[in-house]
């Protein structure tokens, strides 16, 4: 009795070092929950379309001011704060001027190994609607929020 006892830990522990040793890393299931959206995101097909997008961090005030990003043709077309309709800098949001310029910006930090990295994607259309950052926990004020809250199709 007591050898099958003994056995049956030992197989447990077998079977449980096992699991967690074929088990995805984080950052391989981030990758992979990020190429699933991404790939639900080219099905689309979408090519025109207005998106709104906030970043919130510990940056200028310009920064954080939510924005309407307009692409025309897979290119992007335009860009004004969302509140007022005045044209925003570019700079500013350079990684953010396509769906496919977001997805290549969160490809690259999830490479990058951050400390935390959530994010949800659109059901449909597999964009990121909410995305949390922080690249290393020991560094304050390090930390990022993306939202995009609303992607409008437009037709040509």
């Amino acid at each position: 009795m007591r050898t099958t006892s003994v056995a049956h830990r030992v197989l447990r522990s077998v079977v449980m070092v096992c699991l967690v040793a074929c088990a995805e890393s984080p950052t391989e299931q981030r990758q992979d929950d990020l190429a699933t959206a991404r790939a639900r995101w080219r099905t689309g097909g979408l090519t025109g379309y207005d998106f709104e997008l906030q970043r919130l961090c510990y940056c200028p005030d310009e920064t954080v001011r939510p924005v309407t990003v307009s692409v025309r043709g897979s290119a992007f077309a335009g860009l004004a704060h969302t509140d007022d309709g005045t044209a925003a800098d570019t700079v500013w949001f350079r990684d953010f001027l396509t769906m496919e310029r977001v997805f290549e910006y969160l490809e690259r930090t999830v490479a990058e190994r951050p400390a935390v990295f959530m994010a949800t994607y659109d059901a449909v259309l597999g964009y990121p609607v909410s995305v949390e950052l922080d690249g290393d926990r020991q560094v304050a004020d390090d930390e990022l929020w993306l939202e995009i809250p609303a992607l409008r199709p437009v037709t040509p």
